[in-house]
């Protein structure tokens, strides 16, 4: 690491991670649990502060993961690639298993001005005759089922956007509506003070059970 005059240069070569070992000392089991995963790769970050260039690519092989609040099952998929090149990130669209079997086509693409998110765009598609088992479970709602899906998520200039397709089947929700209505008046004014605009266009179909 180097830095003169406002000039940077920030590089980090032969990246070996064991993500099981590093992420045991994070008290996240709550939300993400991963339980396999080697991440190799080289970074580096240039030019001036002002305007970083960012560089390199890293891959995390054989990643299996468990997300407790929202998948039945664990989450895997043979090899994860990130590339950055300037101010772009991507993480190239993969085909990912749940439970080992193959459900679904997930990529992510990610653009920095300077050092802050410019816009982010994320793609979920289910493999056609293939269902992602869900288990969400928060304080006012849990909703366990199987869904299909076909949509993407945008935020750009301080809007985000959902767009897509949504199938959803042997379905059970079970909600406390009081801590509903509660907490629909709190976020009210909360989302008040907060300098971004949501829009939604999913058209929703329900199947059994709900």
């Amino acid at each position: 690491y180097t830095s003169n005059n406002n000039q940077i240069l920030f590089k980090v070569n032969n990246i070996y991670a064991n993500l099981n070992k590093i992420f045991s000392h994070f008290d996240i089991e709550e939300f993400l649990i991963i339980k396999k995963g080697i991440m190799r790769g080289n970074f580096s970050i240039s030019d001036s502060f002002d305007s970083p260039n960012f560089k390199g690519a890293i891959s995390i092989s054989e990643p299996l993961v468990e997300l407790p609040s929202l998948l039945k099952k664990d989450l895997s998929t043979d090899k994860i690639l990130i590339t950055a090149n300037n101010n772009e990130f991507s993480i190239m669209e993969k085909i990912f298993k749940v439970n080992q079997k193959n459900v679904a086509s997930i990529g992510v693409k990610m653009t920095l001005n300077k050092w802050l998110l410019d816009n982010l765009h994320l793609k979920c598609s289910t493999l056609k005759k293939s269902y992602i088992p869900l288990a969400i479970k928060t304080p006012i709602l849990n909703f366990d089922g199987d869904v299909e899906c076909d949509f993407s998520l945008d935020i750009n200039n301080n809007t985000v956007s959902i767009n897509g397709n949504l199938f959803g089947d042997n379905i059970d929700i079970v909600t406390d509506l009081q801590k509903i209505t509660s907490s629909s008046n709190e976020n009210e004014q909360n989302y008040k003070n907060v300098p971004m605009n949501f829009k939604c266009d999913i058209n929703v179909l329900l199947g059994t059970h709900v």
